[in-house]
């Protein structure tokens, strides 16, 4: 008996793990998704990754902000923000990466930011990981590069709220500009040292000017120049703006008192009349969700007298 009932047992299923996700990607509305990154390679994704590598601060924000942080299984030394990043597997930075640490996350999709160098991209395409570069570099291109963030990791819906929010409240700083009235010459840099400054065709620039300012540095004609100290004192900002990483807590009346030590600085309106601010916690030098914060801080330093 026992061997008769054995011919009318269930066979064992053998699982085909590569049928599976086709039939994943099937099931998800989109899938498989195609587009040419800020580079030109095309990327492909048959499905939705429940794995991803970010090599950029500004990445690592955005996937955090758009709730898909459960899929974040690496990161950079750089990637602080939010808190919860540290406790992610760090891989290096973005200029050294560890190649052997990020395929032992067993990664389904990699990101990178044009800060992120090709040689570093090539290497992890030659192991055959799946790398997607963006750019970045304008208001534009953040929020374009946060729709294809929130489209392959099924968070579409967040980032319509994002972007809603960012524009109610940009809103609101144009209007309180308009009653302000006069667009103070200002200057935004971007190191205390050396006078890099952020310029037009940046995404930090745009936020300066749409906060109610015109950015005495677009002349430089680069988004990210180093002015020469003539240059600086020829432009004659009558308000600066130092963006850095650190606490805000003191920051101004240190580096007004730093540039009133400067032969440049110490001509400028805005050292003479007190007009230095400091927008701190790379709000504007880490492109994101935060965009919208650095407005505000930008506006609320404009209006201050």
């Amino acid at each position: 008996m026992g061997i008769v009932l054995l011919q009318f047992l269930p066979k064992p299923v053998t699982v085909d793990r590569a049928a599976g996700r086709a039939e994943m990607a099937r099931m998800v509305a989109g899938f498989p998704v195609e587009f040419a990154d800020a580079r030109g390679a095309l990327v492909k994704l048959d499905y939705p990754p429940r794995a991803v590598v970010s090599l950029a601060p500004s990445l690592t924000e955005t996937i955090f902000a758009l709730g898909a942080q459960e899929t974040l299984v690496g990161v950079t030394r750089h990637c602080v923000r939010p808190p919860m990043a540290k406790d992610r597997a760090k891989v290096g930075d973005a200029g050294q990466v560890d190649v052997e640490k990020v395929l032992a996350l067993k990664p389904e999709w990699v990101v990178a930011s044009a800060l992120t160098p090709p040689e570093v991209v090539a290497k992890l395409r030659s192991v055959g990981l799946n790398v997607a570069v963006f750019a970045q570099d304008t208001v534009e291109g953040v929020q374009a590069d946060t729709r294809r963030l929130a489209r392959v990791l099924i968070k579409d819906a967040d980032a319509v709220r994002m972007e809603k929010d960012f524009r109610l409240r940009s809103a609101v700083v144009e209007e309180l500009a308009k009653e302000r009235g006069g667009r103070p010459r200002a200057l935004l840099l971007v190191s205390p040292d050396g006078w890099y400054a952020a310029a037009g065709g940046s995404w930090a620039s745009q936020l300066l000017k749409q906060s109610g300012a015109d950015n005495v540095a677009d002349a430089a004609g680069v988004p990210w120049p180093k002015l020469d100290p003539e240059a600086v004192v020829r432009f004659a900002p009558e308000v600066i703006i130092l963006a850095t990483s650190e606490p805000e807590g003191g920051a101004a009346e240190r580096f007004l008192e730093k540039l009133k030590t400067d032969p440049a600085g110490a001509m400028l309106p805005a050292v003479k009349n007190g007009r230095v601010a400091v927008v701190g916690d790379d709000l504007l030098t880490v492109p994101g969700p935060r965009m919208v914060l650095a407005l505000e801080k930008l506006a609320a330093a404009l209006g201050t007298k």
